[in-house]
């Protein structure tokens, strides 16, 4: 069930504020036969002493972090070119800070609801530079926080991009689309950017196809909670 990593084993730190969530973190991680946790942290300044001690591959890090939180966290490994690379855990489906992380040098920035066979799959891209979808309709559909139709990848989306499917669907460029919602158009683009990973799609004219065939279900969607939330590093 769950993803194994790749072949050697993988040196992982993980990093966050509560206990019971972290241990459950350790839990996950442990599933995968070539992983190995080699040390947990509680704030982000001891994070980043045992990333300078113990140069894992891969942190997992919380957003809310003490003492400064992730960014701090990301402000160091990227400064002093650590080479650990840094998936960060949040809470929030912000776009713009979501960007703001991946511009301070998140490699991705995943939703604290994301299951567990999607956050190994992550470890496993992210360790191998790949630019393949994160979460997939596969792995989504064992999701116990997705909500919605059974097995239906547009489960994961947020409110907000199952309302922007909606109007591509309807033909809307993003311009317009952004003046619905009294945003950028450039925010849209990011939501879209979000809405590709989640369905493991590529562009514009898949989506709307997609909505297409799910139009008469989208309106029951528009209220429901949150679902899986991703970003990735650019290039």
């Amino acid at each position: 069930m769950m993803a194994d990593m790749v072949a050697r084993c993988l040196d992982i730190v993980v990093a966050g504020p509560q206990p019971l969530v972290l241990c459950g973190l350790i839990a996950v991680l442990r599933t995968a036969r070539n992983l190995e946790v080699v040390a947990s942290c509680r704030d982000s300044k001891t994070c980043v002493q045992t990333i300078r001690a113990l140069l894992p591959n891969l942190a997992v890090v919380d957003c809310a972090l003490p003492d400064q939180g992730a960014l701090h966290v990301l402000t160091v490994v990227r400064s002093e070119k650590l080479g650990t690379r840094v998936i960060v855990l949040s809470g929030s489906d912000d776009p713009s800070s979501t960007a703001d992380l991946v511009r301070n040098g998140a490699d991705r920035v995943l939703s604290r609801e994301i299951s567990p066979d999607a956050l190994l799959r992550c470890l496993q891209d992210v360790h191998c530079g790949r630019r393949s979808p994160l979460v997939s309709k596969s792995v989504n559909r064992q999701h116990p926080g997705a909500r919605g139709p059974a097995g239906d990848p547009s489960s994961v989306l947020t409110e907000r991009e199952r309302q922007i499917m909606h109007l591509v669907c309807e033909g809307l460029s993003n311009k317009e689309i952004g003046r619905q919602f009294k945003v950028s158009d450039g925010t849209v683009k990011i939501h879209l950017h979000h809405i590709y990973e989640k369905l493991a799609i590529h562009n514009r004219t898949t989506l709307a196809a997609l909505a297409a065939g799910k139009s008469r279900r989208l309106d029951s969607w528009l209220e429901e909670p949150d679902g899986v939330h991703v970003a990735r590093r650019p290039a």
